[in-house]
């Protein structure tokens, strides 16, 4: 794994600040390693940390009245998690799950603070962030009230063509909140229309863009 300041630098809101601001950063992060399956944070647990996804992909749901998960957002390494729990010093609104083998960069939730009330560049960062999450639930939220389940795994693939052909058909039901059966009807109409092939590797990409355009 890379070192830590190299990963801060690779994230967006962190590559702007200066040199001095980066080390006090680095100096307060500790590292944790978690396995596939492994939970983050539980939804209504209350934030001790601020985190940073640095190696891994992290999935965030909520439990529905049948016990059935609704996916609300997919991380992948290098990002912040739920640091609006973290800001608000609100419980976490949902369950933090690893989808695969990872670390999470923590710094202790009080440093943290003292850190956005005397570094302006660091709390200007963090509202431009969680303003760019807002707009992605936004269209996570408009994209299952428009799409149908045919336009949900196209979308899918367009966005993440490369883990499409990795995720087991149960995993990716569940983060595309459908049954798993209706998802393999999906994809047999997209093997028919040879816009995926066998390997569910993509093979008509202009073909999956005008489905969705329709």
């Amino acid at each position: 794994m890379k070192p830590i300041k190299e990963i801060l630098q690779s994230i967006d809101i962190f590559n702007a600040l200066d040199e001095e601001l980066l080390e006090i950063l680095v100096s307060l992060v500790s590292v944790n390693r978690y396995k596939k399956g492994n939970i983050l944070f539980f939804e209504g647990d209350t934030p001790t940390h601020f985190y940073i996804l640095i190696h891994g992909e992290v999935k965030l749901y909520k439990v529905n009245e049948k016990g059935g998960e609704i996916m609300l957002h997919y991380f992948c390494a290098p990002t912040m998690i739920a640091e609006m729990a973290v800001i608000e010093q609100i419980n976490f609104p949902a369950t933090a799950e690893f989808l695969s083998d990872g670390a999470i960069a923590k710094i202790e939730k009080d440093e943290f603070y003292t850190l956005l009330e005397t570094e302006p560049k660091l709390s200007l960062a963090i509202i431009k962030s969680l303003n760019r999450k807002i707009k992605t639930l936004e269209q996570t939220i408009n994209n299952n009230l428009v799409y149908n389940s045919t336009t949900k795994v196209a979308n899918y693939i367009l966005k993440f063509p490369q883990k499409f052909q990795k995720i087991k058909k149960v995993e990716l039901a569940k983060e595309l909140n459908m049954a798993p059966e209706t998802l393999s009807r999906v994809i047999a109409k997209l093997k028919k229309m040879q816009i995926i092939d066998k390997n569910h590797s993509l093979l008509d990409t202009d073909k999956l863009t005008k489905m969705l355009q329709q």
